[in-house]
């Protein structure tokens, strides 16, 4: 009888065990990092990188780990989204270092690049751009747009087809452009993204330095329709983490964050070419006009980029870390 009460308990036991599903362990909820882009989503900083980057890592995290975007400038101010991002407002953030450049000093002069991002991490640019965030409650992904010497164009209201035609002209951007400007003979006015097209429709302006894929996207062209050829300087847009919050990652998802920023470093160069075109073809159709200088207007715009660049770094920042930039990137003065 004994034996038979003891089945019994045992047999009921196993059933509330199968039937009650709150006794089995729980999936663990995914972890998320949220994210802001510092322009709006169908710009090219946002819809040509998430793809290559936001899609594969949601896919390989399996669940683990969710990437979500929160939003562009409407969110968070672009200028303020590091700091944003160092406080823990949100976790990761896609923004030009130009654009903060007084919080993480140094971090800009990536634009000035002449060597592959290849070469930067062979030469240990990465790790160096990594203590220097870190210092500022910032984990440095990687480059975002890995483009060397050929992201920015001169846009204006005014032909200019000689180095002489540049004298005077009003030109936004933003600061570490305001030397360049200033030495081609133009005058440099500090500038957010936002000003440019109401500041040359006003005339308080003659034209920007920009971004071809903003300049085409945002219609800028009706206002500036001259775009001065060559191209210059590196894309400084980086994508940048709560270093907190990078830290507290497991190492399996840091693993794949690691792999899939390599990843589209390598991806982006060729995809960038055919955004390019894309955004010249969208940008004459709408009436602008790519004007090259001659062969030696090129070269001293070129020369004089890089020079002015340089020398206006080696004012704003230490010593230190001038001279580690510059070994880094191979700069001779």
């Amino acid at each position: 009888m004994k034996k038979k009460t003891y089945m019994f308990f045992i047999v009921i036991l196993v059933g509330a065990f199968a039937l009650v599903p709150w006794i089995r362990p729980a999936m663990a909820a995914p972890i998320t990092i949220d994210y802001v882009n510092y322009t709006p989503k169908m710009a090219m900083p946002h819809r040509g990188w998430a793809p290559l980057w936001v899609d594969k890592v949601n896919e390989r995290a399996k669940g683990e780990l969710v990437v979500k975007y929160r939003g562009g400038p409407e969110v968070i101010a672009s200028f303020d989204q590091a700091k944003a991002v160092s406080k823990g407002v949100v976790d990761m953030a896609v923004n030009p270092c130009s654009f903060f450049s007084r919080f993480v000093e140094g971090g800009d002069m990536i634009r000035l690049a002449q060597i592959s991002v290849e070469e930067q991490r062979k030469r240990g640019a990465l790790e160096w751009l990594r203590e220097l965030y870190a210092k500022k409650g910032l984990f440095y992904v990687g480059w975002t747009q890995p483009i060397n010497m050929g992201y920015f164009w001169i846009v204006t209201r005014k032909p200019v087809r000689k180095k002489e035609d540049f004298k005077g002209l009003k030109l936004g951007c933003s600061p570490p452009f305001l030397d360049f400007f200033n030495d081609l003979g133009a005058v440099g006015v500090r500038a957010t993204l936002k000003e440019y097209y109401p500041g040359v429709e006003r005339g308080v302006l003659d034209g920007n330095g920009h971004g071809l894929d903003l300049y085409a996207m945002t219609g800028h062209y009706e206002v500036a329709p001259y775009v001065i050829d060559p191209p210059f300087y590196a894309s400084t847009t980086v994508t940048i983490m709560n270093l907190k919050k990078w830290q507290s990652l497991p190492d399996n998802l840091k693993k794949i964050i690691e792999d899939v920023q390599l990843e589209q470093e390598r991806a982006w160069p060729p995809i960038f070419d055919k955004v390019t075109a894309a955004m010249k073809k969208k940008a004459m159709a709408g009436g602008a006009q790519f004007i090259k200088l001659p062969p030696a207007d090129e070269k001293w715009f070129l020369d004089t980029a890089n020079k002015s660049g340089w020398k206006f770094d080696k004012k704003r920042y230490p010593p230190e870390i001038y001279n580690k930039f510059k070994a880094l990137y191979g700069y001779q003065e």
